[in-house]
């Protein structure tokens, strides 16, 4: 029988081939732009021309040739390898003796065995090029890194200000639905026969609602305390109508310490609709928010079972879009079936790291 490490021995997988294919392309078009093409071709040009001028060799100069091409296929290649990896150390030291190789190849390894003096490499100039060869990798590298995260900001910036854009034409669809809206108007106009003040209290609340709901449509980002605030006007806009049917529980005691938390608004209020409408008429609502470990948690839990996300549902797919966009892998969300004291529910999660949002244009 094959032991476990014998087990997992072997040849690397796909993935790993493929990743390492995709790194050096994406390199090597970084490398290709006219930015770093142009001082790159210039100063090997002017390594060359002095090689060729001083020692007049040309296996000198071929040998120069093949380092500086070398160097510039693998070691940048190589520093973006490093900074990726989760073994940093191993890695380090992989990138280092990469550097080392090359040089002492082109230094110490070659010259006697073809038979010339070299100038530019000559050996006893060996550490200062090793040390110029591993900082114009680790340049080059990071450049190309960073390069590439001002472009992804960038990105995710124009996604934020779309999916806000869309958030706010959401908004407007679900909660100035004519149904809902009639249907409220409605119970109004009953209640200013019945009952003025029920029918005064249900103005203020649908005009507060629908004041919180066009402030958060002109904004990319608002704290934390006003989507609760929407949340909350929203309940009470539904229990007016029937105070039996939507009762809510709330446990808002992390509400202070993370009033500063901004998110894109209205992005839980699908989340808590759902709820809201989705459980057993009757059955208590729940809606916490706490602050655990620097992270914002924001947990809502209402009766019936989750079954999965149902067809031709967006509001869960729309709040993690929306979620990811702002605040990359520092925001989770999930939904699972979660009984309380014996009664099957549904418990909706959304966690943010304390973190600033990733996108430099949802302040714009």
């Amino acid at each position: 029988m094959s032991s476990p490490a014998a087990a997992s021995s072997g040849p690397p997988s796909p993935g790993l081939h493929s990743a390492t294919h995709a790194g050096l392309a994406s390199t090597w078009r970084a490398l290709a732009e006219a930015r770093r093409a142009v001082p790159i071709t210039l100063v090997c040009s002017a390594l060359l021309a002095t090689e060729y001028l001083t020692t007049r060799s040309l296996p000198a100069l071929l040998t120069l040739l093949g380092f500086l091409v070398a160097f510039v296929l693998l070691v940048p290649a190589a520093w973006r390898w490093v900074e990726r990896g989760s073994r940093a150390p191993a890695r380090g030291l992989a990138y280092g003796l990469l550097c080392v190789s090359l040089v002492a190849l082109t230094t110490v390894g070659l010259p006697p065995l073809l038979g010339f003096e070299p100038y530019v490499a000559h050996p006893p100039a060996a550490a200062a090029i090793l040390t110029l060869a591993a900082m114009a990798g680790f340049i080059l590298g990071r450049d190309i890194d960073l390069s590439a995260g001002l472009i992804m900001a960038e990105q995710r910036s124009s996604e934020l200000l779309r999916e806000a854009e869309n958030a706010r034409l959401l908004a407007l669809r679900q909660h100035l639905d004519p149904h809902f809206l009639f249907n409220t108007l409605g119970a109004i106009a009953e209640w200013c026969r019945e009952d003025p003040l029920v029918a005064e209290r249900a103005l203020l609340e649908l005009s507060t609602m629908l004041r919180t709901l066009f402030d958060g449509i002109r904004t990319p980002l608002w704290p934390i305390a006003r989507e609760v605030e929407v949340l909350l006007a929203l309940q009470r806009l539904y229990a007016l109508r029937d105070d039996e049917r939507y009762p809510l529980n709330t446990d808002l005691s992390g509400l202070s310490s993370a009033d500063m938390v901004e998110i894109p608004p209205l992005v839980l209020l699908p989340l808590f609709e759902n709820a809201l409408t989705h459980g057993a008429p009757g059955a208590p609502l729940s809606l916490a928010l706490a602050v655990t470990a620097g992270a914002l948690e924001v947990t809502l839990w209402n009766s019936g079972e989750y079954r999965g996300r149902r067809e031709g549902g967006t509001g869960i797919d729309t709040a993690e879009r929306r979620l990811r966009i702002a605040f990359g892998s520092a925001a989770q969300l999930s939904v699972v079936a979660e009984p309380r004291d014996g009664v099957a529910g549904t418990c909706t999660r959304v966690r943010i790291a304390a973190s600033p949002p990733r996108t430099p244009g949802a302040s714009a």
